[in-house]
């Protein structure tokens, strides 16, 4: 019975009120989704966990991502660079970080994984663009550009390469949250 009421209520309006409920539905289903960076990921096989490190360091280093060295541990694998990048304007301050972590199985001949985001933050609040506190920063958006750079890299820097039970090495993409 209340579907029907409903459905003829909806019926009863005009197309722009149609369109005005189904904008706000949408964008409070949106507020209520789960948001933050989601990680990128890349299969190495046949190189060394300290390999993969130091090429992490690398490309965080000559992209002018310094590590954060209470983050930052290369016992835990865990690479998480400073904030950089707080360009503040009157219309909008933005930052951004690298993140990643190389994790592998127990097994010492199973391939290592190489989960990496670079999230990007800005201040929503434009009253408080010019002097914003670690507060005033939200979650903005992934610089898929640097993501798809650092896997390009990862490529280049990790060809394919035989292992003594024939199966070939390399960088194999994925995504994941």
């Amino acid at each position: 019975i209340r579907y029907r009421l409903w459905s003829r209520a909806m019926s009863a309006r005009t197309p722009l009120t149609k369109y005005l409920l189904t904008a706000l539905l949408a964008w409070s289903l949106s507020s209520c989704a789960a948001y933050g960076a989601s990680y990128r990921e890349a299969k190495i096989s046949g190189y060394s966990g300290a390999e993969i490190w130091r090429q992490i360091q690398e490309f965080a280093k000559t992209r002018g991502f310094r590590a954060d060295p209470e983050v930052t541990d290369i016992g835990r694998k865990i690479y998480q660079s400073r904030w950089v990048g707080q360009s503040v304007s009157f219309r909008r301050g933005d930052r951004k970080r690298f993140w990643a972590r190389i994790l592998r199985d127990d097994d010492e001949v199973a391939d290592w994984l190489v989960r990496f985001y670079v999230e990007v933050e800005w201040v929503g609040d434009s009253a408080k663009n010019m002097q914003p506190e670690e507060d005033d920063w939200e979650f903005s958006h992934q610089d898929g550009v640097k993501e798809s750079e650092f896997r390009r890299v990862l490529t280049l820097a990790f060809p394919h390469k035989r292992r003594d039970s024939d199966k070939s090495g390399g960088v194999e993409a994925r995504t994941g949250r």
